[in-house]
C-alpha cells in the first residue's frame, strides 16, 4: 500500500470507535509509558502534545513534571522542529491547527533519553508514516535520541508498507495490547 492509502485507511478505522474507547485505551497506554519512564534511568523525555485524534499525553507530561525528570516538547520554527524544555503546562499556547506549543524558542542541544512520538501508521518492525511532515525524521537525524517510542492504537499497526529513505525507524511501539 502507498502512504496516502494507509493514511486514508487509518482515518476510516478511527470512525469505527466511540470516544469512550479512545479515553480508556489512552489511559492504558499512558500507564505503560509511565511505567517504562519512571522505572528506568531516563532523565530527559521529549513528548508530543496530543491532539484529539492521537493517544493522549497530558497525564504522561504532568507525571514527568512532578518527577525529577526533565520534560521537553516539540516546537516547529519554519521547517525545523526543536526540543524546548518546559517546567509547567502554563508555558504552552495554541499554534498551527490549535496544537499547543511552548512560548519560548530555546532549543535543547543535549541528549534525549526517550522521545515519545505520534504517527499515523506503523509496522511491527518499526516502519512508520508520519501525520504531518518530516519534522521528526529531520530531528532524529540531528539530535541524539537514545530511545524513540511510538504510542498508538492497535488499529494503526499494519503488516508492512513502503517507506522512503529518510524515514527513521522507532525503537519501541507501545499499544493497548
Amino acid at each position: 500500500m502507498q502512504k496516502s492509502e494507509i493514511r486514508k485507511e487509518v482515518w476510516e478505522r478511527f470512525k469505527w470507535y466511540e470516544s469512550t474507547y479512545f479515553e480508556r485505551v489512552s489511559s492504558e497506554i499512558q500507564k505503560q509509558v509511565l511505567k517504562y519512564i519512571m522505572w528506568s534511568d531516563v532523565k530527559t523525555v521529549l513528548c508530543y502534545i496530543s491532539t484529539k485524534d492521537e493517544v493522549q499525553t497530558l497525564w504522561i507530561m504532568m507525571e514527568i513534571l512532578d518527577s525529577n525528570k526533565r520534560l521537553f516538547v516539540p516546537k516547529v520554527i519554519g521547517s525545523q522542529m526543536i526540543a524546548v524544555e518546559i517546567t509547567d503546562m502554563h508555558y504552552l499556547e495554541p499554534w498551527y491547527c490549535w496544537i499547543l506549543e511552548p512560548q519560548q524558542n530555546i532549543s535543547f542541544e543535549g541528549k534525549i533519553d526517550v522521545c515519545i512520538t505520534p504517527w499515523v501508521a506503523f509496522t511491527k518492525t518499526g516502519k512508520r508514516i508520519w501525520k504531518w511532515k518530516w519534522y521528526y525524521d529531520d530531528f532524529f537525524s540531528h539530535f541524539r535520541v537514545k530511545n524513540k517510542i511510538w504510542i498508538c492504537y492497535d488499529f494503526q499497526i499494519f503488516d508492512d508498507f513502503e517507506i522512503e529513505t529518510h524515514d527513521v525507524d522507532m525503537d519501541l511501539v507501545i499499544t493497548n495490547s
